[in-house]
């Protein structure tokens, strides 16, 4: 029998808060539903999918800053001139 740990303190993303993890069977465990979700290489698409269809919970991307930090810097509005 797998043991499922709670790795939501170890682990970037907030979508762990609502699972726990099986590194034996490379599987994700709902606290809510109990259902078991294939987390290949600890990946979150599944369990942030999982959450959004069936609880109607949505977990903001880790990078989701960077990325508004990339486009504000293409903006040729924010670049500073010498």
């Amino acid at each position: 029998m797998a043991t499922f740990k709670d790795v939501s303190t170890s682990r970037r993303s907030e979508v762990w808060d609502y699972f726990g993890f099986s590194q034996e069977l490379q599987q994700a465990k709902c606290k809510i539903c109990k259902v078991l979700l294939k987390t290949p290489g600890s990946t979150t698409s599944t369990i942030t999918r999982h959450l959004k269809m069936k609880h109607k919970i949505e977990v903001l991307k880790c990078n989701t800053l960077a990325s508004e930090a990339v486009e504000t810097s293409r903006n040729p509005k924010n670049w500073k001139l010498f």
